[in-house]
């Protein structure tokens, strides 16, 4: 089956360098710019969604959203509509980093030694609560919690990390909805 490549030239290198370029380009095949219809009901019963999106670094940013039966349906094949209803959103973020944390510093000119790196995972899980528009915007009471997961080098150092926050947010009023996420 022939079809064109949604693969950008460095996914393409890396796949043939592991070699499964051959299925990479089999499942790309199986892309789609619009919805089949079979999977309206299936998306319309989901408690939970992942979405995902790369910053500026190329890093992975993924969140989860959830809401109660219908919170996301189908408005057509090509358009999602995904409803915030209630006041209060709940919303988490995992991130995985490589750190340079411990021989950072000033060194003498030619002085050399070995760069180490340190992994750490945190978890952060939060909520907001609608506490009621004003004439001047909304707001909102929330708080999160985060954990973190450590390389072992870090753990004599920062093990029983853990951080919490409360915070009040406000959202201006806006004069237009033109551009609302």
């Amino acid at each position: 089956m022939e079809c064109p490549s949604l693969l950008h030239s460095g996914e393409k290198e890396l796949a043939e360098k592991a070699g499964t370029y051959g299925r990479a380009k089999e499942l790309v095949c199986k892309v789609h710019s619009r919805l089949p219809k079979h999977f309206s009901d299936l998306l319309n019963r989901q408690p939970i969604m992942f979405f995902a999106s790369v910053d500026i670094e190329n890093a992975v940013w993924v969140s989860p959203l959830c809401g109660a039966k219908g919170w996301v349906s189908t408005l057509d094949d090509r358009h999602l509509l995904i409803c915030a209803t209630g006041r209060t959103a709940i919303y988490g973020r995992v991130e995985n980093s490589t750190k340079q944390v411990f021989g950072l510093g000033l060194h003498p000119v030619g002085f050399n030694h070995p760069h180490a790196y340190s992994h750490i995972i945190p978890f952060t899980l939060g909520a907001v609560r609608d506490i009621g528009p004003t004439g001047w915007g909304r707001l909102g009471i929330g708080g999160d919690a985060t954990v973190y997961r450590m390389s072992e080098d870090l753990i004599p150092f920062f093990d029983g990390s853990r951080s919490f926050h409360v915070f009040l947010r406000w959202r201006p009023a806006r004069s237009s909805m033109a551009h609302v996420h």
